[in-house]
């Protein structure tokens, strides 16, 4: 019983996570990953594994274009933002 509330509680939280990834990007336009990671206070390594699940999930786009070596990612019908960067 304790493992599967806890599995519960993991997968909320990462429900929550996906969430406010996907709110930042709707009003920031494209990022990279390293501006995810200072959202959310955490690592790339993190940042980049929400943006890989939203990106799974086709709730996010993944530029050809990048900044530095980061590719950047971006919601569906922010394409000109892409392009104007």
């Amino acid at each position: 019983m304790f493992l599967k509330l806890r599995a519960t509680s993991n997968i909320n939280k990462m429900v929550e996570l996906d969430e406010r990834v996907y709110n930042f990007i709707k009003v920031q336009g494209p990022v990279v990953p390293m501006q995810v990671a200072k959202h959310i206070e955490s690592d790339s390594f993190l940042a980049s594994a929400v943006l890989s699940g939203l990106l799974n999930n086709k709730k996010l786009r993944m530029s050809t274009a990048a900044l530095g070596s980061s590719r950047l990612y971006y919601i569906p019908g922010q394409e000109k933002a892409v392009g104007d960067l």
